[in-house]
């Protein structure tokens, strides 16, 4: 069975658009067998302004399927909130102004992937094909004080704890990629810690 080709999109408080995905992302992307990759050996970075807390669940993971044409199947699904990780193993050093974040599925986000996996195997058994996507989000976090530079945001993925980490999203300015109802939402959902 052939692999599924995954496209690396940033999704930030309900945004459906893409942001700036490295080539070397995209390759990472295409490499990965998202059915047959265990989730507990996923490993996720983001970076993020440093005025910027996140705590457990504020990153999410996003998986989809969407079935080629005319097929009454429906798109399978699955979003997932991350989990923070002890440790220095991120991909980089962080810069000036921004903390980079270590990120993992929890045993039971670990479970709801797996159930994806098989639905989505389910699928290709009969013979559907469709195109895939994966996402790395933001849903919340605190901020330790106002931002004033935008919201500079950049995702990594690690599919293997002995493997490198891949970028593969670029920095982006979530504040320029939102629309102003989109912008509102993900602003809600910055507290103050």
């Amino acid at each position: 069975m052939s692999k599924l080709i995954f496209f690396a999109m940033v999704v930030a408080a309900f945004l459906s658009g893409c942001g700036s995905i490295t080539p070397g992302g995209l390759i990472a992307a295409s490499r990965l067998d998202p059915l047959e990759t265990s989730p507990s050996n996923l490993s996720f970075a983001v970076s993020v302004p440093e005025a910027l807390r996140l705590r457990d669940g504020d990153a999410e993971l996003e998986l989809a399927f969407l079935p080629d044409g005319n097929t009454p199947d429906q798109p399978v699904a699955v979003n997932v909130p991350l989990s923070l990780r002890a440790g220095p193993d991120g991909p980089r050093q962080a810069e000036p102004g921004e903390t980079i974040y270590v990120l993992s599925l929890t045993p039971n986000a670990a479970t709801q992937v797996s159930v994806w996996q098989g639905q989505v195997k389910a699928l290709r058994a009969r013979g559907i094909e469709g195109k895939g996507s994966l996402g790395i989000g933001m849903a919340g976090g605190c901020l330790i004080r106002p931002l004033t530079d935008g919201f500079p945001f950049a995702t990594w993925i690690r599919t293997d704890a002995g493997a490198e980490y891949v970028q593969l999203t670029r920095n982006a300015d979530l504040f320029k990629l939102l629309d102003a109802e989109k912008l509102d939402l993900f602003k809600k959902g910055l507290t103050r810690c």
